[in-house]
C-alpha cells in the first residue's frame, strides 16, 4: 500500500500540473507565432522565458527524462525495489548491509 500523501504535497502536485499545462500552451503558441518574442509569450503565459526557449528548441522536459537512458534500473525495477522496501518496513524485516 503506498504511503499517504499530505495535503501540501497534493497541492504542490496540482500546481506543477497547472504550470506544465501553461508551459505546453506557451510552447504551442510560440511555435505557431515564431516572430513573436519568446520573452513576451512567456510573460503572457506566466512561464520562465529561458524554459520556453529551450522547450521550443526541443530540449527534454526534465533532467530526469533526459537522463532516463543512463539509469541503472528501469522504472518498473525501481518501483519493485521501493515496494519490497516498504514491505520490509511493514514486517519489520531488518536489512543487513
Amino acid at each position: 500500500m503506498p504511503p499517504k500523501t499530505s495535503k501540501k504535497i497534493r497541492e504542490l502536485q496540482r500546481e506543477l500540473e497547472l504550470h506544465d499545462k501553461q508551459l505546453a500552451r506557451a510552447v504551442c503558441y510560440a511555435r505557431k507565432h515564431p516572430t513573436e518574442p519568446k520573452t513576451k509569450v512567456a510573460k503572457a503565459f506566466g512561464v520562465n522565458p529561458t524554459t520556453l526557449r529551450r522547450r521550443c528548441k526541443g530540449t527534454q522536459a526534465t533532467r530526469l527524462k533526459a537522463r532516463e537512458g543512463q539509469q541503472l534500473l528501469t522504472a518498473g525495477e525501481e518501483e519493485a525495489v521501493v515496494d519490497w522496501l516498504g514491505r520490509c518496513v511493514i514486517y519489520t524485516f531488518q536489512l543487513h548491509c
